[in-house]
C-alpha cells in the first residue's frame, strides 16, 4: 500500500509537470529559432560568396549583438575586394609590361633565324639580349615586389634553361 501510495503522489505530482514542460520546450525552441534566423542568413550569404562576389551583408532584422560582427565582416570584406582589384590591376600592367620585351624576343629570333648576313646576324643578336636583359630587369621588379609585400601568396619557382628556351624560340 504504501508503495502504491508513493506512486500515485509521484505520478499526481510529475504528470501535470511534464504536462507543463512541453510547451515550455516548444515555445523555447521556437523562441529561440527565431532568434537565430539573422545568423542564418548571414552564415548562408557569406557561404555564397566567391572572389568575385564579396557584396557586403546587409542584415537589417541582425540583433544588436551581433551588429559590430557583421559590421567587422563587412569591412573586412571591403578591404578585401580593393585588395583584389589591386592586384588584378597589377597583374593587367605586368602583363601588359613583358609583353613588349618578349614581343621582341621573338621577333629577333625570327630575324636572327632568316637572316644569312654575319653582320646583321650578331645585331640581331645584341637586340636579342637586349630585348632578354629588359625582361629580366622588369621580373626582377616583381620579385623585389612580392618581398615587399611579406602577406602576398609565395611564388612557386622553377629553374629553366635560358639557352633551350632561345633554341626554342629560334626553331619555332
Amino acid at each position: 500500500i504504501l508503495n502504491q501510495l508513493i506512486w500515485e503522489i509521484l505520478l499526481t505530482l510529475f504528470i501535470p509537470l511534464i504536462i507543463s514542460f512541453v510547451p515550455i520546450i516548444i515555445t523555447l525552441w521556437l523562441g529561440i529559432d527565431r532568434k537565430l534566423k539573422p545568423l542564418s542568413k548571414i552564415s548562408e550569404k557569406i557561404s555564397t560568396m566567391s572572389p568575385k562576389n564579396l557584396e557586403q551583408i546587409i542584415a537589417n532584422d541582425t540583433p544588436k549583438e551581433i551588429k559590430p560582427l557583421v559590421d567587422s565582416i563587412n569591412s573586412l570584406l571591403i578591404l578585401l575586394d580593393e585588395s583584389m582589384e589591386a592586384e588584378r590591376r597589377f597583374t593587367n600592367y605586368a602583363a601588359h609590361e613583358l609583353r613588349t620585351p618578349l614581343a621582341a624576343i621573338k621577333t629577333q629570333s625570327q630575324l636572327l633565324l632568316k637572316n644569312n648576313n654575319k653582320q646583321k646576324q650578331e645585331e640581331y643578336i645584341y637586340d636579342l639580349i637586349g630585348a632578354v636583359d629588359r625582361a629580366t630587369h622588369l621580373v626582377n621588379q616583381l620579385l623585389v615586389l612580392t618581398r615587399l609585400e611579406p602577406e602576398n601568396i609565395e611564388i612557386k619557382k622553377e629553374s629553366f634553361d635560358l639557352k633551350e628556351m632561345f633554341q626554342s624560340i629560334i626553331k619555332n
